[in-house]
């Protein structure tokens, strides 16, 4: 049963997405070092599964053919904000936003972000679906380059918001994923 919590009229809810088991630590596996927030396409109504929440650190990208270079490079840029920020939680709109600020695109850099997006949501990697509120997802997918004072609190408890859930969700999520695999491997 999915779990609700309201802060600045954004719900979010979970929902289990595929794994791929990794050879990541169980410590690393229950607290990655940040997660990436990436918008669906958006269904309608005023709460809805608007979100995948992923985490790079347990994506395998070696050997180098597990990924297309999208998504690769996708995930590059995120570890490469990541480390220049203290974020848990990283919204792929901050990416754009980094780059059209530097005065570039996904395109300059031979990057196609829909089709690794879509890699990334549908290539059995650990992620939960979050329902947002369509003003949280509003607020998740602007990417512009000079937003106001306001965007930027309201960005910053969604943000909250977001991390809260998946501090509270991740951690028993992903031990049922080691239990099960543990299960697997021992019969």
């Amino acid at each position: 049963m999915p779990t609700t919590r309201s802060i600045m009229d954004a719900e979010v809810r979970t929902m289990e997405a595929k794994l791929l088991p990794t050879g990541t630590t169980d410590d690393e596996l229950l607290h990655p070092a940040y997660w990436l927030v990436l918008a669906l396409p958006w269904p309608g109504g005023d709460v809805a599964e608007g979100v995948l929440a992923i985490a790079p650190g347990m994506i395998p990208r070696e050997p180098r053919d597990v990924l297309g270079d999208d998504a690769f490079q996708i995930l590059a840029m995120a570890d490469r904000y990541a480390k220049g920020s203290r974020k848990s939680v990283i919204f792929f709109s901050e990416l754009t936003r980094a780059l059209t600020r530097a005065g570039k695109t996904w395109a300059e850099h031979g990057i196609d972000w829909e089709s690794g997006l879509d890699e990334l949501e549908r290539g059995g990697f650990p992620g939960l679906y979050l329902a947002i509120s369509e003003r949280a997802y509003m607020v998740i997918c602007n990417s512009a380059a000079r937003p106001t004072q306001t965007f930027e609190r309201d960005r910053d408890l969604v943000r909250a918001s977001i991390a809260g859930k998946l501090g509270e969700d991740w951690p028993p999520f992903m031990r049922g994923v080691i239990d099960a695999a543990d299960t697997r491997l021992t019969g």
